[in-house]
C-alpha cells in the first residue's frame, strides 16, 4: 500500500526507467546505481506537477535532487516551460546512426534552440562527453538515445551550458531523460522550510519570511550571486537565457550563503523564446506571454507579438530583490539601495541599448552591496 501520491509516481517512475534501463533501451551513468546496487534512492517528492517531477534523494551517504524524466507526463501546452520533446523521447537517433551523424544532429539541434553562438562545437562535444556514460570511449545507442532526450530539456541544457559556474547545482549523472544534480538546501531566498510555506496561510507568509530570513549582511551576499548568475546569462558564450519564472522559491542558498539557482525549469534559451514570440498572433498584450514572467508587447495592428519588447532577466531580478533587500537595511546605504533598484526595474528597451545600460547598473549593485558587507561581522 503506497502511503501517498508521491510515493505512488515516485517507484511507478523508477519502474519505468529501469524497465528501459534492463531492455537496453537506455543507459547512462546513474543507471546501475538506481536500478541494480540501488545505491541512488528517492526520497521525498519536491513537486507533484506532471511536467516536473523532482525528488531529493540519496546517492551512496549524498544527499542529491533527481529531476525524473517527462517522457511518461501527460502532453500540455507547446509553452510550457522546461520540455522540448517533439516526439517519442528515445525514437532517435536510430539504429545504424554514425558517430558523425548524431554529432551533426546535435549541432543542428543546439543551433536550433540557442541560435547562433560562439562555442556551438564546443557544447556539442560537451554532450557527447557526457553520453559516454560508461568511459569506454564509445557512444552506444542506448547513451545517444539518452543523450538526445535529455538535450531536449530546457533545464539539462541550460545545466550543460553552464557548466563550471559557481550559481548551479553541479550535475552528477543520468539514466534516459531523468538526471541528478547536488542537492542545495531548499527555502527559496527568505529560507522558509517548504512543508510550513505550503501550509501557511497567505497573511503569514511575509511573518514567516520575517522570521527565517538570514541576517542583512548574509541576504545581500545572496543577492550579489543571484546578479551574477544574470550576468552570466545574458552574457554567455553559449547563447543567452531568459528567466521565465522569477519568484523567491527558484534560489536556494549553501551554509556559506552563496546563491544557487535551482529553478532550472523557468529558463529557457532567448533565441526559442524570440522565435516562439515571433510566430505568435496576439490581440493584446497578454497574448505575448511566455512562461509566467516573460512579457514582450502586442504590435495590435498587425497583430503580432514583437520579440525584440522582450523584457530581460534583470529587471524581474531586481523587483524580486526589493523587498528583501529593502527591509531592515543599513540607513547609511537605504536611499542610494533604493534609487539603484528602481533603475534597475525600469529598465526597458531593445538588445543593443540594453547593452549599453545592464552591465552598469548591474556592476553598480553588486559594488554598493559588497562595500556595505566587506567589513560586516556576518558577511
Amino acid at each position: 500500500m503506497y502511503k501517498s501520491y508521491s510515493e505512488l509516481a515516485e517507484r511507478r517512475g523508477a519502474k519505468i526507467i529501469c524497465d528501459q534501463y534492463h531492455k537496453g533501451v537506455i543507459a547512462g551513468s546513474a543507471c546501475r546505481s538506481l536500478c541494480d546496487d540501488h545505491s541512488l534512492q528517492f526520497r521525498h517528492c519536491l513537486s507533484t506537477h506532471p511536467s516536473r517531477q523532482v525528488y531529493t534523494g540519496v546517492w551512496g551517504k549524498a544527499p542529491v535532487v533527481i529531476r525524473c524524466g517527462l517522457s511518461q507526463a501527460p502532453a500540455e501546452k507547446g509553452r510550457e516551460l522546461g520540455l522540448n520533446h517533439k516526439t517519442a523521447p528515445y525514437r532517435n537517433p536510430s539504429k545504424g546512426t554514425s558517430i558523425d551523424e548524431f554529432r551533426t544532429m546535435l549541432l543542428d539541434f543546439l543551433k536550433s534552440r540557442l541560435g547562433e553562438v560562439s562555442n556551438l562545437q564546443d557544447l556539442a562535444q560537451r554532450h557527447l562527453s557526457l553520453a559516454d556514460a560508461d568511459r569506454d570511449g564509445q557512444v552506444s545507442l542506448a547513451e545517444a538515445k539518452s543523450l538526445w532526450a535529455l538535450a531536449h530539456r530546457d533545464d539539462f541544457l541550460f545545466l550543460v551550458a553552464l557548466r563550471g559556474t559557481e550559481h548551479t547545482p553541479r550535475l552528477l549523472g543520468f539514466c534516459g531523460d531523468t538526471f541528478v544534480t547536488e542537492y542545495v538546501r531548499d527555502g527559496g531566498l527568505y529560507g522558509v522550510p517548504r512543508l510550513l510555506d505550503a501550509l501557511a496561510p497567505a497573511g503569514l507568509s511575509r511573518v514567516f519570511q520575517g522570521w527565517f530570513s538570514p541576517a542583512w549582511p548574509h541576504r545581500a551576499r545572496i543577492a550579489i550571486g543571484l546578479l551574477e548568475f544574470t550576468e552570466e546569462v545574458f552574457h554567455g558564450s553559449s547563447g543567452s537565457f531568459v528567466l521565465c519564472e522569477a519568484t523567491s522559491d527558484i534560489v536556494a542558498r549553501t551554509d556559506r550563503h552563496d546563491a544557487k539557482v535551482i529553478g532550472l525549469h523557468g529558463m529557457a534559451p532567448e533565441a526559442s523564446v524570440r522565435a516562439d514570440l515571433a510566430a505568435r498572433h496576439c490581440k493584446e498584450h497578454a497574448d505575448c506571454l511566455f512562461g509566467s514572467a516573460c512579457h514582450a508587447s502586442c504590435d495590435r495592428l498587425a497583430q503580432r507579438c514583437l520579440p525584440d519588447s522582450l523584457e530581460p532577466n534583470l529587471p524581474r531580478i531586481c523587483r524580486l530583490l526589493q523587498d528583501y533587500l529593502i527591509d531592515d537595511c543599513p540607513m547609511a546605504v537605504r536611499d542610494e539601495l533604493k534609487r539603484q533598484l528602481g533603475v534597475c526595474t525600469a529598465l526597458r528597451g531593445g538588445r543593443a541599448r540594453l547593452e549599453l545600460h545592464h552591465s552598469l547598473v548591474l556592476n553598480g549593485l553588486k559594488a554598493l552591496l559588497w562595500k556595505q558587507i566587506s567589513n560586516a561581522k556576518d558577511s
